[in-house]
């Protein structure tokens, strides 16, 4: 076995250790609005973006165009999303947050939050540190590597 096929197979394991890990500290109650991690991100985007189109959304989501439409569709329904014609091109549909859909996000991002803060406070304040700095290397690292800038620092976002 190769150095670089050794050093795959130890990026494979950890980044499942790290998923399943991540997975678990993530758990959080249900939200009234039950969303999937996919169908947030996709309101995250909008919220980070404004509105788009579903094509835009499937780009960034990686995801087939039947499951984005369906995902939006289901966003739609709830209420989280509005879906409104281009005045440019009658063909075009822009997927736009509702008022809704931010108060739900919002709720979400209270959520997460306030377990952040449990988690962080179960460690000592050096590995908190190094715990929020280790994350933040391995952002900008697969950054890197899929050759995407590491989004800038919002200061907003931080408590």
């Amino acid at each position: 076995m190769s150095v670089l096929d050794e050093r795959v197979e130890r990026l494979a394991q950890a980044a499942l250790r790290i998923g399943r890990t991540m997975l678990r500290m993530g758990q959080l109650p249900r939200d009234s609005a039950d969303l999937t991690p996919q169908q947030t991100a996709i309101l995250l985007r909008l919220v980070e973006d404004g509105p788009k189109t579903i094509s835009e959304l499937r780009a960034s989501s990686c995801s087939a165009q039947s499951t984005t439409s369906e995902m939006v569709a289901r966003l739609a329904r709830a209420g989280l999303v509005q879906k409104k014609t281009s005045r440019e091109d009658s063909r075009v549909v822009q997927v736009a947050v509702s008022s809704r859909g931010r108060a739900v996000l919002e709720e979400k991002r209270r959520a997460m939050r306030a377990h952040h803060r449990v988690v962080l406070e179960r460690l000592s304040d050096d590995n908190q540190l190094r715990l929020i700095e280790a994350i933040e290397t391995i952002e900008s690292l697969l950054g890197e590597a899929a050759g995407v800038a590491a989004p800038a620092e919002d200061e907003g976002d931080r408590e």
